[in-house]
């Protein structure tokens, strides 16, 4: 089976024969030479036998092939700067464009991690005359579990971070998720250990908190090291006493945190299940379809539902109604035009690279002029060179695509880390086989057609063969061709349109950064604390808990103020209530719900949040002194328009109580820098207490140790309650803007890539130009032209290709506005300041790629240009 045994063999045969005959001939009398090269004669041609003989045991297009693999391999190292430049133009261009199939893949393709995944879907709450989804209440999804026929189980489900006080370990805050009854039934999920919850878990009173949890294998090795033991254990939770009844297996896959938290535990829903629970939509609904039953079906039946459920409680039902979403949709929706997006900006750099590697492989067919047209003179077919040109670029295209792919499969873990909770599926982004097999097609298209098409520039007329032959090659240069010309001016384009479409992101995520977000967020550290409800239940315990680690923090040096809020500014939290003022009525869920805060006296001055009008709060403002509010302009233009707020009173959720406005604040953005500015209620701490608070601290200047200052604060006060996310208020803005800063981010890689691709490009053309011309450029110069005349010459050229690209691309930007637009924030498309910066990055870069050569070909010596022709 070996080739070298064979050949051996072969030639062993051959010389047999030969031997044998010299033989004869030496018995007739012919001396040994002369009987050897009658022998010779006589055998004939020995590579054509050979030839023969290999035939019967190989495929005549098999060693076609295996020769035209080493004949590109002989090219590729004759030529290793085209090789490498073609490769690495070419690999980085499917990087990138597989990087971000990738996460197209991870998002939009790929099958969610649960049984049956196309069955699932969410239920949200609707409001007539809104398309916006809500939250439900428990009392209305157990109505839908109970009244429909096309879900075969449905349950809600609540986050509640909370602390766990171990057997084993120290105090820590753990993610902790409230489900109801079907919760694991409708995720097709079984337990790895012990069992997980059935309805004797739900059945104890809905007031009390139920007493037993499910672990996830995360918690369970690392807080009770993998332990079968751990089930039927007694547990802290809350420094309440819990029994483990199962573990999760390690396969199981938490909902993502787009949608929830990522718990490590899970615990029964403790709600009650009647008419007065109706009002609290708090909880989102995932569902599991019935085997046959369709979106439409299940939608068709809530709507009956809801019907006869506002029929049947008019004072909480009536304008509401559900929305059924398959789960996939629901989590890619948000995602989906940003990664449309970044794979239209790696396809055009992809572009790029293409019209690069066809640059080359046309300047290189330039120079192969002469030997093709020797070997199409000597008898061969087109279908044979074509053959050969394919076959080199096939070679440079799996190269390529090793490069890409490897460089993408490095990106992978980078790409899950920038996505971070925006991903629908916990597993992160892996390269598959569809991966596999877009950077194959990509790889393909990139080389041979490209080169294919180059190669066919060539003819095999016999004008054409009598031209190049007499030519010796020199033919028309790359850049004075129509192809040469059309390839560098798209590639110019196309780089003008990703600059420009980075340029207006670019400015977009710098108006977000512009936005006054209402608050000075330097030098204020932010951190979370969470009280258990065992030691510290809801009342003064709590308030005088804050009040104590407060003073402690407000008594060191360097403080400047500090205070706490139960909802962070710029967090992705938050919290609504319902309002109503005095002498206003409103139809059923009607009602304003601005956001609602509770706050301590000291969180306006540690925020610099100003005050518009009236005062903030004392120490006095609590429930032992009527109740009052603070609301911003923004609620007190829209509920209160051409008068003071001040002494209004009004009732509201918060507390379930009439409270009397006393200030108005400023406006503060909850829901991110680019977002709208909402109506806002604060009210004291002090008479609506709460167990979580994030305490916010403002220090004089960045050496105050505000960390270990809050963390030895509270920790003063009580030794066993964990604190946690520790930020500072400029970490939590950036956070906010993370997305606008990851699509600025994104746009500018792939705006990196097409200028240098194309700049790239435009040297190795110009490059090749200049060199082609030099016997031009020899007899201009010994003709009477100056350097000058010869920079301008080349330079002139050069800025008529870039000039007419960029015009190119702006054109086919202004057409693609309508797609951009929708990816803007304080700018416009047709933003001056990006359509001047953008097409001006792009002559500076061209120009600059394009002076190398142009100096070059200032200095050919005429004397030696012509003496080498």
């Amino acid at each position: 089976m070996r080739r070298d045994d064979r050949e051996a063999r072969l030639r062993e045969e051959i010389e047999t024969h030969i031997e044998l005959a010299t033989q004869a001939y030496v018995r007739r009398g012919m001396s040994p030479d002369e009987a050897r090269r009658a022998a010779r004669l006589d055998f004939g041609a020995a590579e054509h036998f050979k030839d023969e003989a290999r035939d019967q045991f190989r495929s005549a297009l098999g060693a076609a092939i295996a020769q035209d693999g080493r004949f590109a391999l002989r090219m590729a190292r004759r030529a290793p700067g085209l090789t490498a430049v073609a490769i690495l133009t070419v690999g980085i261009a499917i990087a990138l464009a597989t990087s971000a199939f990738t996460a197209i893949d991870g998002v939009l393709l790929r099958t969610l991690p649960y049984t049956g995944a196309d069955r699932l879907a969410l239920v949200w709450g609707t409001v007539r005359g809104s398309s916006e989804h809500d939250p439900v209440s428990f009392t209305n999804a157990m109505d839908w579990r109970r009244d429909t026929h096309a879900f075969a189980s449905l349950a809600a489900f609540s986050c509640t971070p909370r602390p766990i006080v171990a057997v084993r370990g120290e105090p820590a805050r753990a993610s902790m998720m409230d489900v109801s009854a079907d919760f694991f039934r409708v995720l097709a999920v079984r337990p790895f250990v012990g069992r997980l919850f059935d309805s004797a878990d739900f059945a104890g009173p809905a007031d009390t908190s139920p007493n037993v949890v499910v672990l996830t294998w995360g918690i369970w090795q690392h807080r009770f090291a993998g332990d079968a033991s751990v089930v039927g254990s007694r547990v802290l939770l809350d420094n309440a006493p819990v029994t483990v009844i199962g573990v999760l297996p390690r396969s199981f896959s938490p909902l993502p945190t787009s949608l929830a938290c990522r718990p490590d535990l899970y615990r029964p829903l403790a709600s009650r299940y009647d008419d007065t629970q109706r009002r609290w939509s708090f909880l989102k609904v995932v569902a599991r379809l019935t085997p046959g039953a369709s979106l439409r079906q299940a939608q068709a039946e809530l709507d009956v539902e809801n019907a006869r459920l506002a029929e049947e409680h008019p004072g909480t039902n009536r304008a509401l109604g559900a929305s059924v979403v398959p789960l996939a949709d629901s989590l890619t929706r948000p995602l989906r035009s940003l990664l449309v997006l970044a794979q239209i900006g790696a396809l055009l750099v992809l572009l790029i690279a293409c019209a690069n590697v066809a640059s080359l492989l046309l300047a290189r067919a330039t120079v192969r002029r002469r030997e093709l047209s020797i070997r199409i003179a000597m008898g061969a077919s087109r279908a044979r060179l074509t053959r050969q040109i394919a076959t080199e670029c096939l070679l440079l295209g799996a190269a390529a695509m090793s490069l890409g792919l490897g460089l993408s499969i490095a990106a992978t873990g980078g790409l899950t880390t920038l996505a971070g909770d925006a991903l629908p599926d916990p597993r992160g982004f892996v390269v598959d086989w569809r991966v596999v097999v877009f950077a194959l097609s990509v790889s393909l298209v990139a080389t041979v057609v490209f080169g294919l098409a180059a190669a066919a520039t060539s003819r095999g007329d016999g004008a054409w063969l009598i031209t190049t032959l007499r030519d010796g090659g020199r033919g028309t240069t790359v850049v004075r061709s129509r192809l040469g010309r059309a390839i560098v001016a798209a590639q110019l384009a196309v780089a003008m349109v990703v600059l420009l479409g980075a340029v207006l992101l670019a400015r977009s995520y710098g108006r977000v950064r512009e936005v006054d977000a209402g608050f000075d967020p330097s030098h204020v550290t932010t951190a979370r604390v969470s009280l258990p409800d065992a030691t510290y239940p809801r009342g003064p315990k709590q308030v005088a808990f804050f009040q104590q680690v407060l003073a402690r923090i407000g008594a060191r040096r360097g403080v400047a103020a500090a205070g706490a809020v139960s909802i962070l500014p710029e967090s992705p939290n938050f919290d609504q209530t319902t309002v109503r003022p005095d002498g206003r009525t409103y139809a059923p869920n009607g009602e304003p719900t601005p956001d609602v805060y509770r706050v301590t006296p000291g969180y306006f001055a540690a925020m610099r949040i100003p005050l518009r009008a009236g005062r903030l709060f004392t120490a006095d403002d609590d429930d032992r002194h009527p109740l009052v509010a603070l609301i911003n302009e923004t609620m007190a233009t829209t509920l209160f328009p051409g008068r003071s707020p001040l002494g209004q009173r009004m009732w509201t959720g918060a507390g379930n109580a009439e409270r009397t406005i006393v200030g108005v604040v400023g406006d503060v953005y909850q829901y991110g820098l680019d977002s709208v500015r909402t109506m806002q209620f604060y009210v004291p701490h002090a008479d609506n207490s709460g167990g979580d608070l994030t305490l916010a601290v403002r220090s004089i200047d960045r050496s105050v140790p505000a960390a270990a200052m809050i963390r030895g604060a509270v920790h003063a006060v009580d030794p066993g309650v964990p604190v946690d996310d520790i930020l500072t208020m400029n970490q939590v803005l950036a956070e906010s803007a993370s997305k606008r800063r990851l699509l600025a981010r994104v746009a500018l890689c792939f705006a990196l890539g097409a200028i240098g691709l194309a700049a790239i490009g435009l040297y190795g053309v110009i490059a090749f130009a200049v060199e082609q011309r030099r016997h031009e450029i020899g007899v201009r110069m010994a003709m009477g032209a100056t350097h000058r005349a010869v920079l301008a010459l080349v330079l002139g050229e050069t800025s008529r290709l870039v000039l007419g690209g960029a015009a190119v691309g702006l054109a086919t930007a202004a057409l693609a506005s309508g797609f951009m637009a929708p990816f803007l924030f304080g700018t416009r498309v047709t933003d001056p300041v990006a359509l001047a910066l953008a097409p001006a990055i792009l002559v500076i870069v061209s120009l600059g790629a394009s002076a190398t050569p142009a100096v070059r070909a200032a200095r050919v010596n005429p004397a030696i240009a012509l003496r080498d022709e």
